[in-house]
């Protein structure tokens, strides 16, 4: 699926579909209306969910989804909370979650995807420091992923994992990423990403 670039006339959507070189793999389908897309996707049980906003540089947030089977999109009913404050959208074992960070980390999580999408507060953790971390995911194991998106040079990389169910902080070292400080060399910042649950596959495209 691929949404018209940043643009105010609405435009319609495509959708890009493996198979038969001689069909016509792009093909144009209905949206919902313009919107401009956020970052922070999740994919679950073959639906994308994403924020949005209604201008292009912000006033209305709302939650949307595509089925990939149906190829149709959807509004998706969320708290107030989702809307007005900065949030990552999670699968959060096998399920729709978004997590806030501002005085504590806030997990929701929605119970009903089809039907209600009644939604529910799970998890206030209070932990010092959050502004100066970013949420990467979540693992098969239900613990979520803290990494500091900013990293200098010359800092080590420390990856934190939380345990809502224990209410328990581990940490793990990632080594061979720092850079040696060599005389004269400016400190530059590095962005960090994580891809938690990452499997390998060895099959061939």
């Amino acid at each position: 699926m691929v949404l018209p670039k940043y643009d105010m006339e609405e435009k319609p959507c495509q959708v890009f579909t493996v198979g038969d070189p001689m069909e016509k793999p792009w093909r144009d389908i209905p949206g919902i209306g313009l919107h401009f897309p956020l970052e922070h996707a999740v994919c679950i049980n073959g639906v994308i969910y994403y924020r949005a906003s209604n201008k292009l540089r912000g006033s209305t947030f709302f939650l949307v989804s595509f089925d990939v089977r149906s190829e149709k999109f959807n509004h998706v009913k969320a708290p107030e909370i989702l809307m007005d404050h900065p949030c990552t959208l999670i699968n959060y074992q096998g399920k729709l979650g978004f997590m806030c960070c501002k005085k504590g980390v806030e997990i929701w999580v929605m119970e009903d995807a089809k039907k209600k999408q009644d939604w529910s507060k799970i998890i206030f953790y209070e932990m010092e420091g959050l502004e100066n971390w970013r949420i990467a995911g979540v693992t098969h194991g239900g613990e979520i992923v803290f990494i500091n998106g900013m990293l200098k040079t010359y800092d080590r990389l420390y990856v934190f994992y939380y345990d809502p169910k224990r209410n328990s902080m581990r940490d793990v070292e990632v080594e061979g990423t720092m850079v040696k400080d060599v005389e004269g060399e400016s400190k530059h910042y590095l962005r960090v990403w994580a891809v938690p649950n990452l499997v390998e596959n060895t099959m061939r495209l």
